[in-house]
């Protein structure tokens, strides 16, 4: 043990090894910061220093070195973070494209969409918390909204499908379903799309038609009918409360549970005509009250298993007052997701990484755009 100025002690830090006022009296442990309170007492008895073989950090991590390996590992990487960044965008700008030329001549091909989705899955295999980060800090304007809710809730789809452990070929056909789900909207007048009042009882009667005309569509491009199918049932419910045809639990696809969840969240946690988007802490709240038993709890489970309860790209507060991001989840406790300080920066130059846990840092809630700025 080396002795520490107290004067360079700062009240609410934590030392990584216990610290000590001599060799039998131990001050505080790594996991309890150093509090004001003591630091008046040490003054006051006219202490200089104290004892320790730690560091003094502004964040508690635990001591064990095989947490500290994973955390070490799971430090953003700016170069993946990019190329996932690229990645994300290169699809968007491909759906938004094609759906263009489906509202124009009603052409889909299939096998060229199946081949973008075989990409994402692939992509999501290596690169899946950075891909959920770009997709979560991507708000993407108003306007062609429908090529955006598209992307995400393909990336969506197959993360659940992944947590669900279904094979790779049951993957492909899920991300080709759920970028398709909501394909009959093409065939919906703009003006109803983007109508930021109450719609007239014709103009939802309208609306209510997409599912019927993208299966329609679908069928026409000869896509499977295990895919098509899920165009026309991603508004049923568990219930039998949705449309358009009042199915209800064991009536319904897998496949299309699975988009129903993740279309709900998606179009909670995106900007829409007639909305701002929320963030994803409360995305998942509102799936967890699941009101009326209407969605699966298998499926909403798996979302939460993996994105977290704060989904990965969620901004937090930490019960230190410090500011970080979701980078990672914790499957066997979704409620403690791994973050990154994002108002800190380690000796290493890098902002350190903390895994959350209910005896240690924990975070407290979500942040806005506003706190964040």
């Amino acid at each position: 043990m080396e002795d520490f100025a107290i004067r360079n002690i700062t009240a609410g830090h934590y030392f990584t090894e216990p610290l000590y006022l001599d060799d039998g009296f131990i001050l505080t442990v790594p996991e309890t910061p150093v509090g004001q309170r003591l630091l008046k007492l040490l003054s006051k008895w006219e202490y200089v220093s104290v004892k320790t073989s730690g560091t003094q950090q502004d964040f508690y991590t635990s001591d064990d070195k095989a947490k500290r390996k994973v955390a070490a590992s799971l430090v953003n990487d700016g170069t993946k973070l990019a190329a996932a960044d690229a990645f994300f965008n290169g699809f968007l700008s491909y759906t938004m494209n094609l759906f263009a030329k489906a509202a124009h001549n009603g052409k889909l091909p299939y096998y060229e969409i199946a081949e973008r989705v075989r990409e994402v899955v692939k992509e999501l295999k290596v690169n899946r918390r950075y891909l959920l980060q770009i997709q979560q800090e991507v708000k993407p304007p108003v306007a062609g909204y429908l090529g955006s809710h598209a992307v995400r809730s393909t990336i969506l789809s197959i993360v659940v499908g992944m947590q669900l452990k279904l094979p790779s070929h049951r993957l492909i056909e899920l991300g080709i379903a759920a970028f398709v789900h909501e394909i009959g909207m093409v065939k919906i007048p703009s003006h109803i799309q983007e109508s930021t009042g109450d719609l007239s009882a014709k103009d939802k009667e309208i609306l209510f038609r997409h599912p019927v005309l993208g299966y329609e569509l679908l069928k026409e491009n000869n896509f499977p009918m295990g895919i098509s199918i899920v165009a026309m049932e991603h508004h049923e419910r568990e219930n039998g409360t949705g449309y358009p045809r009042r199915l209800s639990s064991k009536q319904i696809n897998l496949y299309s549970k699975i988009v129903a969840v993740v279309c709900s969240f998606e179009a909670i946690t995106a900007n829409r005509p007639y909305k701002d988007a929320r963030d994803g802490f409360n995305g998942i709240l509102d799936l967890l009250k699941n009101p009326g038993q209407a969605y699966d709890d298998s499926v909403i489970k798996a979302l939460i298993q993996a994105l977290s309860v704060f989904p990965i790209g969620t901004f937090v507060l930490l019960s230190n007052n410090q500011k970080a991001q979701v980078i990672d989840t914790n499957q066997l406790s979704p409620r403690y997701p791994i973050v990154q300080i994002v108002d800190v920066t380690g000796a290493d130059g890098k902002n350190p990484v903390v895994e959350t846990s209910p005896d240690g840092l924990y975070v407290v809630r979500s942040l806005t755009r506003d706190e964040l700025a």
